[in-house]
């Protein structure tokens, strides 16, 4: 069936259905929400239980938040050749007392001086104070999207477009959803078609008055408002590139396209001219409009080389959450409670560590409470999970690019046998569970069937040198 959702866009049709605003495409706003849906209903993976997600942020908070980004308003920032727009979720670990942002800081301190930091809030709270001084706040522009959007009324003709394209998806994509999730993909498109302007304004605005020569921006692939962001930083003949960020493969809608898409100049407008990734075998696994460059990741080897391999922690196991719905409990956390019966029950003693994926952290109370009752589990959302992975004896996950960075500490990998671990994660890598049964017989037998020894594939080391060596060929 994951073939089916792939040979469906190779069907050059979907660009005919186009915004009326600059005959913008549809496609790339939408296809990422759509192809992902169409895995859910393969897994099975759907969430149960109320979308706390679905909460808006309360205005109050909002109007607090507001004189910050006044302050650090990217509107009235200096010129800069680099521009790196990155979120506060990547701010979780701490160089001098102060946060530091394991995905940017390390290249946009390489070059501080021609380097600016636009960073997006989590939740309206940004994370104070920061190591790196050059930075102004994303909320502002994101704001003045949506006011203007809310301003401006939906053009008729894109009415009768996005139903003719719900009507299209209904006939020819493999994967009949229900109603309510056209519903729902309808109000998203309308909420696209009044955002079109406004987001061109908003960042031909911050793009004129910066002047960068390369854009980094932070999710780019995965379309919706970023694909305005990248046509419209396209368009000014600017370098647009995406850091690597976390697990991609074929599995990753984000970062798997038809050849027939990769192919059209019109559709590659939309997404970024570069995406640097962090080693050869990730390369190799993706399919993507635009040039696939091997950078690294600093933040793996600054935290291998400050890790000590000596202070495992007798009988401590790891659980990596995926985060796939960041408003429930993950697969995994399933998995978890599941296994701490089974050693409750047989009265044995374990440390077990639960790292939430950082977009779960608003949802730690509901963790707390789902694990109340197993004194012997704790539930992390803010330390670093290299620190953890250092600690631990064991580590387990489904579809996590933690997995991949685990073989820097340990041979003792476990990897839940799911239908998208079977497609999208290596079968060389660690030991491979069905349940949480099996997976107890395992650790107590001390099972290893990791194959992987060399690393390098994954995580190529020259991160520093990579990088430079970009910015002497774009700036």
């Amino acid at each position: 069936m994951f073939d089916e959702i792939k040979k469906f866009e190779d069907n050059l049709e979907l660009l005919d259905f186009r915004f009326k605003y600059k005959d913008t495409l549809i496609w790339p706003y939408i296809r990422y929400t759509i192809n992902l849906h169409g895995e859910l209903h393969i897994t099975n993976k759907y969430p149960t239980g109320k979308n706390d997600n679905s909460k808006k942020i309360p205005y109050l908070k909002i109007l607090k938040s507001t004189w910050a980004w006044i302050i650090k308003n990217p509107y009235v920032a200096k010129q800069y050749p680099v521009l790196i727009f990155s979120s506060d979720i990547y701010n979780v670990v701490k160089k001098e007392g102060k946060f530091f942002n394991k995905l940017h800081d390390y290249y946009a301190l390489l070059k501080p001086e021609d380097t600016l930091l636009i960073e997006k809030s989590k939740d309206c709270n940004h994370t104070t104070p920061r190591y790196n001084k050059n930075l102004r706040y994303r909320d502002i522009i994101d704001l003045e999207v949506i006011i203007k959007r809310k301003m401006s009324s939906v053009n008729n003709s894109d009415i009768l477009t996005i139903d003719s394209f719900t009507q299209y998806l209904k006939s020819k994509y493999p994967i009949k959803f229900s109603q309510e999730f056209y519903d729902k993909l309808n109000s998203m498109l309308i909420s696209y078609s009044q955002s079109l302007k406004p987001l061109d304004h908003c960042y031909s605005r911050i793009f004129e008055k910066i002047k960068p020569k390369i854009i980094f921006f932070d999710d780019a692939s995965y379309g919706s408002i970023y694909a305005s962001v990248m046509r419209c930083a396209n368009e000014r003949h600017v370098i647009t590139a995406e850091f690597q960020h976390g697990y991609i493969g074929s599995t990753h809608w984000a970062y798997f396209h038809s050849k027939k898409l990769c192919k059209n100049k019109e559709y590659s407008s939309y997404y970024p001219k570069l995406f640097l990734t962090f080693g050869d075998y990730w390369n190799n696994n993706i399919q993507i409009p635009g040039e696939k460059i091997v950078i690294g990741n600093p933040h793996v080897f600054e935290k291998i080389s400050r890790a000590s391999k000596d202070k495992k922690v007798n009988n401590s196991i790891l659980f990596i959450s995926e985060g796939l719905f960041p408003e429930n409990i993950d697969l995994m956390g399933n998995i978890t409670k599941r296994f701490m019966k089974i050693i409750k029950n047989r009265k044995e003693e374990y440390k077990i560590m639960y790292k939430l994926h950082p977009k779960e952290s608003k949802i730690y109370n509901k963790y707390l409470e789902y694990f109340a009752g197993f004194n012997d589990i704790q539930v992390v959302k803010d330390r670093d999970i290299h620190e953890l992975m250092a600690q631990c004896e064991a580590i387990v996950g489904e579809c996590s690019t933690a997995l991949f960075e685990a073989l820097l500490y340990t041979e003792n990998i476990f990897v839940y046998e799911s239908i998208r671990s079977r497609v999208a994660m290596p079968k060389e890598l660690g030991t491979w569970f069905k349940d949480e049964s099996e997976l107890y017989n395992l650790l107590v037998t001390g099972t290893c069937n990791n194959q992987i020894k060399d690393c390098k594939t994954f995580w190529e080391p020259n991160w520093k040198q990579n990088y430079l060596n970009l910015l002497k060929k774009y700036i």
